[in-house]
């Protein structure tokens, strides 16, 4: 192959078995280029939306599934007298005399401050 022939070869597009050089390839052809660009790029951008919702349903329900299991160990206690400086150590207190039982309590938070006072027990 001579050199005039790789160059020509190097400026030559194929198109489905169309063979034609830069300088002769027609408006149509270059809008079916484009057309066929864009065909790939719309089903490249739907699969990458496809992936993003499923890893956002995937990340919603780890959350979801993390905030019940950490519902399920928060307890409530109602009846308890106690001041805001002190609601941990007093539950801490209370559920060691009443339920002998000790524990670490990692947070306790004074839901409701109005109402009567009652007695636990």
């Amino acid at each position: 192959m001579s050199h005039q022939e790789q160059s020509v070869r190097k400026n030559n597009i194929i198109i489905k078995g169309l063979e034609t050089s830069d300088t002769t390839v027609t408006q149509d052809v270059k809008i079916m280029i484009e057309r066929k660009l864009n065909s790939k790029l719309e089903k490249r951008i739907d699969e990458i939306e496809r992936k993003n919702d499923e890893r956002y349903e995937i990340v919603q329900r780890k959350m979801s599934h993390q905030e019940q299991s950490v519902r399920k160990n928060n307890i409530i206690i109602k009846g308890l007298e106690t001041s805001d400086t002190t609601v941990t150590q007093d539950v801490k207190i209370m559920i060691e005399r009443k339920l002998n039982l000790k524990t670490e309590i990692k947070e306790a938070i004074r839901l409701n401050t109005k109402g009567g006072k009652r007695k636990l027990y």
